[in-house]
């Protein structure tokens, strides 16, 4: 399976960047959408204008940006400036992988407790489902990036008429 410009997936030099750019989380940020929404061919975005656009700070943004740029995953200019093309916007917006990275800092918060449910001197059995609400809403993005990918557009249609028939009869 290959990702953007056809790297593939499992590219270290992408999982690690992509783990170093998932640090605090650039999706919760909004670094990506900001930058999916400002840069083109024609306007590549310099970090302070991205980072004045995410209400985040420049300098953290500039090595975010870097990061990716190595990883291939962002376009750069000699001024150092960044724009995403629109087969890459589309490939990432597309894509689950992105949702994916996500997941490492959310198992990262729950990692003590987890430790201490594994201690034999821990009366405890287990950890409650509560500790992993943000992983229940990672998860719910994932599920409706899989859904737009693959149910949507490629299950849906071969149901045809039984759709039909279930929804006149919930009506």
């Amino acid at each position: 399976m290959t990702g953007v410009d056809g790297m593939s997936n499992e590219s270290p030099l992408l999982e690690t960047s992509f783990g170093r750019a998932e640090e605090p989380s650039a999706g919760k940020l909004g670094l990506f959408e900001v930058l999916f929404e400002i840069s083109s061919d024609a306007h590549h975005v310099a970090p302070e204008e991205l980072a004045q656009k995410a209400n985040c700070k420049p300098r953290y943004v500039r090595e975010w940006c870097a990061c990716l740029a190595c990883a291939g995953i962002f376009q750069v200019d000699d001024e150092e400036k960044y724009w995403l093309t629109e087969d890459q916007k589309k490939s990432l917006l597309n894509s689950s992988w992105i949702a994916n990275m996500a997941f490492v800092p959310l198992f990262a918060d729950v990692r003590e407790q987890l430790e201490e449910a594994f201690r034999a001197d821990n009366p405890r059995l287990g950890m409650d489902y509560a500790n992993y609400q943000q992983f229940y809403s990672l998860m719910a993005a994932c599920s409706q990036t899989r859904h737009r990918e693959y149910l949507i557009p490629k299950v849906v249609p071969d149901l045809g008429h039984g759709i039909a028939v279930i929804l006149t009869l919930a009506e």
